[in-house]
């Protein structure tokens, strides 16, 4: 296990926001963005800190931390408000290509249905067989569940891939480890 894995340093921006190379210095860890960033895309550190710029930095930290998760969406759009448009922008562009990425995902179909497409795993068939509801939609290559299902759906996707980034409604999220 190495530092970055460490149960200590999850809550740490390890990687800088905007282009993903390591933070080094305690400065860019606090902010999330480097150096060499931070000045390319209008986030320059120096100075003192204004009202928004607090606000700028904790949502940099924040979204460099996380990652995934409905928050980091409003996180950007706040990011953007705050006139940090073009961090916002490149935010944006990098965690639209890690969701594609991933490779399980899950939608709502006419608000009772959730649609879910994974790549082909013989587990995943056998445990997607034992939730109550199933059903194979051939037109769509896609298994559908209902609602009241999504207990055990979530269940059947966390053994089958534990740990995997799935793409939801409301955005990426990772399923959590095999305990």
């Amino acid at each position: 296990m190495n530092y970055e894995n460490a149960p200590a340093t999850q809550l740490l921006a390890t990687h800088c926001l905007c282009c993903g190379r390591p933070l080094v210095d305690a400065v860019s860890v606090e902010s999330g963005i480097g150096p060499d960033c931070a000045e390319k895309f209008g986030f320059n550190r120096g100075g003192a800190p204004s009202a928004e710029r607090i606000e700028a930095n904790a949502l940099v930290h924040m979204i460099a931390a996380t990652k995934i998760g409905p928050e980091v969406t409003a996180a950007i759009a706040r990011l953007s408000d705050l006139g940090f448009g073009k961090v916002a922008a490149v935010v944006t562009k990098r965690l639209d290509a890690l969701a594609k990425k991933a490779k399980i995902e899950l939608t709502m179909v006419d608000g009772c249905t959730i649609a879910v497409v994974t790549p082909y795993n013989p587990a995943i068939v056998a445990a997607f067989r034992t939730v109550p509801g199933r059903r194979w939609d051939a037109a769509e290559k896609r298994n559908t569940f209902p609602i009241e299902s999504r207990v055990q759906l979530f269940k059947a996707l966390t053994e089958a891939f534990p740990g995997a980034l799935a793409k939801g409604p409301k955005g990426l999220f990772k399923l959590p480890a095999a305990a």
